[in-house]
């Protein structure tokens, strides 16, 4: 190839490239331009969704308003030209700034400060507002600002207070009705307690051998019951049910029930109908427990030898099962017409001995236990 020929190809390819980055450029400017036009359509987005806000939008830059939208100025009375390129603190309410400005002073050192609090601001009127603050940091004309969201709360804090003192109000009468339910359950669990006194009583006045029987038996049974863990409603239950567990004996001709000696078998037999006519007049009680079924049952063997019914185990109330094991200890231990008291160590060995057999097992265990190691006494 001539050297004028070279020349003109070095040209053709230096052309080439220019036409190259020609292109390059014209294709960077449109990238830019369609850049502009992003930027611009989402700070016209953003634009509209702030102020369209529902919450107070502001920007804050080394403790001046820098920015409001319209809602966080209608919440405060004020025009955006009173405001803008003012304190922020003006609008805290005294009582307040300390601690926003600690916690801006906090934030901005990098120490991890909650972003969201309450405070009250000021209003143009002096009125002032609960507001929750939400803050951000950002960059504001290259600089670090803060990005603050305001709600408005007045409303709904004024609402919890309401509430609270209705609540207190109801907390009090809730209280009063209390104590007046309380104080009625004294009282009848009184009346109860004195209508059961007055049948044991009525019972005892016509068998002076077995004064005291029925009250002494109750209390053997509470301590077994109490040793066995038994709630207080059940303990309660229980106690009552043995206070009138001889309430039949008042069908007993008194001759009967106070003859020395061992009784005729039809006298026998008329004596040991004091269960079902103890529960035949009890069932007629609306008792919170099963008293009448309980004292149907109290003279009832595990191995189904007692009576009325010939009832097994388990299917003797527990109830039942301990006024049985009570009632035999204190009949035994106490003086009785037909003979003298045979003490309380005849009548331990003899539950013992029959435990299983006519006794419940545990019932008897926790008896003896009660007498031998925790000292019990019928007085």
């Amino acid at each position: 190839m001539s050297e004028p020929e070279g020349k003109n190809q070095d040209l053709l390819n230096e052309i080439a490239r220019l036409r190259e980055r020609i292109s390059e450029l014209e294709q960077s400017e449109e990238e830019h331009r369609q850049t502009e036009e992003a930027l611009r359509e989402s700070e016209a987005k953003y634009s509209v969704l702030v102020e369209h806000s529902k919450d107070g939008v502001l920007i804050v830059q080394d403790g001046v308003l820098k920015f409001m939208n319209t809602e966080s100025l209608r919440y405060m009375g004020y025009t955006a030209e009173e405001l803008i390129g003012t304190d922020f603190l003006r609008l805290v309410a005294p009582e307040h700034r300390d601690e926003v400005m600690q916690r801006h002073i906090e934030r901005m050192a990098g120490k991890k400060v909650p972003t969201m609090y309450e405070l009250d601001l000021i209003t143009k009127s002096g009125e002032p507002i609960v507001v929750e603050v939400n803050v951000a940091l950002i960059e504001y004309d290259g600089r670090p600002a803060s990005l603050v969201f305001i709600r408005n709360i007045t409303d709904r804090k004024l609402m919890e207070q309401e509430l609270r003192q209705t609540r207190d109000k109801l907390g009090i009468r809730v209280k009063e009705r209390t104590a007046e339910l309380e104080a009625s359950y004294e009282k009848l669990k009184n009346t109860l307690n004195s209508t059961v006194q007055a049948i044991a009583t009525i019972v005892e006045s016509r068998d002076p051998y077995t004064a005291g029987h029925q009250r002494r038996v109750a209390k053997l049974c509470v301590a077994i019951a109490g040793k066995m863990e038994f709630d207080a409603d059940a303990i309660e239950g229980l106690r009552v049910a043995a206070m009138v567990h001889d309430i039949g004996k008042i069908y007993v001709p008194a001759e009967i029930l106070s003859k020395p000696g061992r009784l005729p078998e039809v006298e026998y037999l008329l004596v040991k109908n004091h269960t079902q006519v103890g529960y035949n007049i009890l069932r007629e009680i609306d008792f919170p427990w099963p008293v009448a079924e309980i004292v149907l049952q109290h003279h009832e063997y595990i191995n189904g030898s007692g009576y009325p019914s010939g009832r097994k185990g388990k299917d003797i109330l527990i109830e039942a099962r301990i006024i049985c094991v009570a009632d035999v200890i204190e009949a035994m231990a106490t003086h009785r017409p037909y003979r003298p008291s045979l003490g309380i160590d005849f009548a331990l060995q003899e539950v013992n001995h029959n435990k299983g057999i006519l006794y419940d097992s545990e019932i008897v265990d926790v008896c003896l236990d009660l007498f031998k190691e925790a000292g019990f006494g019928f007085d």
